[in-house]
C-alpha cells in the first residue's frame, strides 16, 4: 500500500510512521513537508492513501486536498485529514471535498491507524469495483433484484420509460402503442431473462 504523509513537523511524521509499523501494516511510506513537495510526489507516484496535516506553515490541508482531487493520477487516493485540535467546520469541509476520514493527533495510536487504513482500503476497493464492475457481480446483482417483486416493478418501469423515450426520439413507428410494454413483460419474465458472459 503506497502511502504519502504530508506534515510540516518532522516529529509528527516520524510518529505516524512509527504507529503504522506498530499497527502491522505493510506500507511503502513517503514523507513531504509542503504542498509543493506533495505535488511533486503526486506527479512521480500513484498513492493508495494520503495523510494530510491540516495545519501547515503557510497553507492548510484543505488546499492540499484540492490539489489531490485535481490530480489525474491520484484523485482516487483515500485521503485522511489530521489536525491538532477538534475543528468541526474543518471536518465538514474536508468530508465535502471527498476526504475519507478525519482524525485528531491526540487520538492517534497504532490501533486507530490500523482501523483507519483498513477502512480507507475498503473504500478504495469499493470505488474501484464501482468504476470497473465485474460482469459476474452485475449479473448476480440483477438476478437478485429481479427476484424481489418491488425491484422487478421498478426495473420494469424504468426500462419501459427508457424504451418509450428511445422510440419517441428516433421517430420509429410501432404497430401498437403498447409494444414496448409487451416487449418488457416478456423480457423481464425470469425464464426469458438470459445473461451472456
Amino acid at each position: 500500500m503506497k502511502t504519502l504523509i504530508l506534515d510540516d513537523d518532522a516529529f509528527d511524521r516520524k510518529r505516524i510512521r512509527r504507529f503504522t509499523e506498530k499497527a502491522g501494516l505493510q506500507l511503502d511510506v513517503a514523507e513531504v513537508c509542503s504542498i509543493t513537495e506533495m505535488a511533486n510526489q503526486l506527479d512521480e507516484n500513484t498513492f493508495d492513501v494520503i495523510m494530510i496535516d491540516y495545519h501547515l506553515a503557510d497553507e492548510d490541508g484543505l488546499q492540499a486536498l484540492k490539489v489531490i482531487q485535481d490530480h489525474k493520477a491520484n484523485k482516487e487516493a483515500a485521503t485522511i485529514m489530521v489536525t491538532g485540535q477538534s475543528q468541526t467546520d474543518v471536518a465538514v469541509s474536508a468530508f465535502r471535498q471527498g476526504c475519507s476520514d478525519f482524525l485528531q493527533k491526540d487520538d492517534l495510536s497504532p490501533a486507530v491507524i490500523h482501523d483507519v487504513f483498513v477502512k480507507a482500503m475498503q473504500q478504495i476497493e469499493l470505488r474501484r469495483n464501482l468504476l470497473n464492475p465485474d460482469p459476474r457481480d452485475m449479473r448476480d446483482l440483477i438476478q437478485t433484484a429481479l427476484q424481489d417483486g418491488g425491484m422487478r416493478d421498478m426495473i420494469q418501469s424504468a426500462l419501459s420509460e427508457g424504451l418509450r423515450n428511445s422510440i419517441s426520439s428516433t421517430g420509429v413507428s410501432v404497430s401498437s402503442p403498447q409494444y414496448s410494454d409487451h416487449f418488457l413483460e416478456g423480457f423481464l419474465r425470469e425464464d426469458e431473462f438470459v445473461f451472456k458472459n
